[in-house]
């Protein structure tokens, strides 16, 4: 590293810094120059004699319910991106939110002398990682919160609240809701906000036209048609997630009611697919780049020992032609909209 320096024209420190890509002390110029001169002279960084000097591995651990999840997906390489402009590494794990999976994740982040861990796969049962905490390794939630531990999350009360407001302003009075897991914070603050919301606009959502199940397209398909089936006929329909909000337009098409022109739906997440769907799909926006850069911040305070203040993402409404349905021609709280005559495809019993 000292040759290395001598042709950079650098001290040591600042050819260490600009290795690592530290870009709060080294200009982004020069982190290139030194990194791209490393390589020409064949300079390769022994990262673990470096963490035995500094105690710190630079490497940072998250763990995640399922990395098929686009949006949790897409929250990783956020992740990733914010990690490495802090000299970071990142590295995830997937724990299907099984305890056996969870605790091996955990052991193979605390082998590799992780930094810090992000925990996006709490549940409300059981938000620290088992041997985590004991560990006294730092770590943050993300997207979900749970305990007292240092997060950042999305204010998903008011992402539901902006859903009923969009629905009620619409002349909609006979509104369901199609769940995620009931022991998931995501999932009881959007379900929260929705149901208050539509109180406060004189509207009752009872607990029979909310229906809890999983996340994904099945999981929406599977939750829509027991609503439908239990004779709920709802002029709109708030789904949890955008996937859930997939499965159950198919659902309603079964049925006979086509989206944005039988029945208004509304989305969580804002995925990119949902804008090019046949029926382009309202939903509620997260940015998610930002939500993670906050969480890489506030766990590298947490690993330097400064005070860590959880942070709250705020979403926002995108109105698309999902939700371009009159309520007040579709029906009421009152007088529901009527069941179609007939359906037009015959739901598969294993689906």
């Amino acid at each position: 590293m000292t040759q290395l320096a001598e042709l950079a024209g650098l001290d040591v420190s600042t050819v260490s810094r600009a290795l690592r890509g530290d870009a709060r002390r080294v200009s982004a110029a020069t982190i290139v120059r030194v990194q791209q001169l490393a390589l020409s002279v064949g300079f390769l960084p022994d990262a673990n004699a470096a963490s035995l000097r500094s105690r710190r591995s630079h490497v940072i651990g998250m763990l995640v319910p399922d990395l098929t999840d686009v949006v949790l997906a897409n929250l990783f390489e956020a992740v990733s991106t914010a990690a490495n402009a802090e000299g970071y590494l990142a590295i995830v794990a997937s724990t299907r939110v099984a305890p056996r999976r969870r605790r091996a994740a955990v052991h193979n982040f605390l082998s590799r002398r992780v930094d810090g861990v992000i925990v996006a796969d709490a549940t409300l049962q059981d938000a620290a990682p088992e041997g985590l905490a004991e560990s006294g390794t730092p770590f943050v939630m993300a997207l979900r919160s749970g305990g007292s531990h240092p997060s950042v999350v999305v204010d998903d009360v008011v992402g539901g609240r902006l859903a009923a407001d969009h629905l009620l302003g619409g002349g909609h009075r006979s509104l369901c809701v199609v769940g995620g897991p009931r022991n998931v914070s995501t999932v009881r603050g959007r379900v929260r906000g929705f149901v208050e919301a539509c109180r406060g606009g004189g509207v009752t959502v009872g607990a029979t036209a909310v229906r809890y199940g999983v996340f994904g397209a099945e999981g929406g398909y599977r939750s829509m048609r027991q609503l439908l089936e239990d004779g709920q006929r709802p002029s709109a329909v708030f789904a949890v997630n955008d996937y859930n909000a997939i499965g159950a337009a198919r659902a309603l098409r079964e049925y006979g009611a086509v989206v944005g022109r039988d029945v208004a739906l509304v989305g969580y997440n804002d995925i990119s697919i949902g804008r090019f769907l046949e029926t382009p799909l309202t939903t509620i926006r997260v940015d998610h780049g930002a939500l993670a850069r906050e969480v890489v911040q506030l766990l590298l305070r947490c690993v330097n020992g400064e005070d860590a203040v959880s942070v709250q993402i705020q979403p926002e409404l995108v109105v698309r032609a999902s939700s371009e349905v009159d309520g007040s021609r579709t029906g009421s709280a009152d007088q529901p909209a009527p069941a179609p005559a007939a359906r037009r495809a015959k739901i598969p019993s294993n689906s």
